[in-house]
């Protein structure tokens, strides 16, 4: 239930920080640090310190958060554009909408 609170309460937050005057790059940035923080301390309790091994497994965890803020920025300045109702209902659709593109595209 709090996880779904969450959620929903992320489309809210977002507007109304975008409609308050904050860049989204910079929004998308704050957002990015405390998830990236909130993982890392998950990941600690849980498994303990661990690191990537090899240039290429740092290659693809660089490459992952790159793609990983492109998304939340793409969501961000998306929401500056639209309201947080229409967010909220269309972000559950994108996985729907991909296996549709990829069923079709084979």
């Amino acid at each position: 239930v709090y996880v779904q609170f969450a959620f929903a309460g992320w489309h809210v937050v977002g507007k109304v920080a975008l409609n308050e005057g904050v860049s989204p790059v910079t929004f998308a940035l704050y957002r990015e640090v405390a998830t990236t923080i909130t993982m890392a301390c998950l990941s600690l309790a849980t498994d303990g310190p661990r690191r990537p091994h090899g240039s290429k497994q740092w290659l693809l965890f660089c490459l992952a958060g790159f793609f990983s803020f492109g998304n939340v920025l793409g969501f961000i300045l998306g929401l500056d554009l639209t309201s947080a109702f229409n967010s909220a209902v269309f972000q559950p659709a994108i996985p729907v909408i991909s296996v549709a593109v990829a069923w079709i595209v084979g």
